[in-house]
């Protein structure tokens, strides 16, 4: 009676409790590796080119495999880290998001003009930001955000909004408030410009079983302006 009764409250609350999962589908991985073969066009690469991607919080290293296996420009040598503070599979480096940032972001720095470096992250954890680790680094070219853009369950008020940290430590003044549609988001303040990717921004899934209005799974380009003189 005992056992059954355990097996019952177990039961009861695995029902109460909400899943949380993450689904790539095919087309949304050739299209994101499209996209990223489209920007070495644009950037013109030289003859001997090279595509450095940092995935942070890879998981289990699903998105990683499926990327390597899309990618088919011979002409062009990929480099690919997928890394995580707790990796589900022994293809994904163990590292903090922080510090494979500031990694790549030294190993690449000064590189030659014929490398493409971009960091990708799927559903960055809510109240968490990897983002502006990313923009203080010269070495990335662009960072792809997968998942709710802004005012959903990724990212934080750094990652698409207006305020830094010492914002968040203000005590909110009603003047500050009225004056915040004035100034630019933090990410173009630091130097990028956000882009949503028409060509695939419909293919991603959801990561939870539930819908809430007004959201859904997005894939976003954030990418250093380059001034031209």
């Amino acid at each position: 009676m005992k056992n059954k009764c355990l097996r019952e409250a177990a039961a009861a609350a695995k029902k109460k409790k909400k899943k949380h999962y993450e689904v790539f589908t095919r087309d949304l991985v050739r299209g994101v590796a499209q996209h990223v073969k489209e920007r070495c066009m644009e950037k013109e690469i030289g003859k001997t080119r090279v595509v450095v991607v940092l995935e942070l919080g890879a998981r289990d290293g699903t998105f990683a495999r499926a990327f390597v296996r899309e990618w088919t420009d011979e002409r062009t040598r990929l480099e690919y880290f997928a890394c995580d503070s707790a990796p589900k599979d022994a293809s994904v480096t163990k590292r903090d998001a922080s510090e494979a940032i500031r990694e790549i972001g030294k190993k690449y720095e000064g590189r030659d003009s014929d490398t493409l470096c971009i960091a990708l992250v799927s559903w960055m954890p809510f109240q968490i930001d990897w983002t502006r680790e990313i923009r203080k680094h010269a070495a990335f070219d662009e960072y792809i955000l997968i998942g709710e853009g802004e005012g959903g369950i990724c990212g934080s008020k750094q990652t698409f909004g207006r305020e830094d940290e010492s914002d968040d430590q203000s005590d909110g003044d009603d003047e500050k408030e009225g004056e915040e549609d004035d100034v630019p988001a933090l990410y173009e303040r630091e130097g990028f410009v956000m882009c949503e990717l028409e060509k695939v921004k419909n293919l991603g899934k959801s990561d939870t079983t539930y819908e809430r209005e007004g959201t859904h799974s997005k894939t976003i380009s954030f990418r250093r302006r380059v001034d031209i003189q």
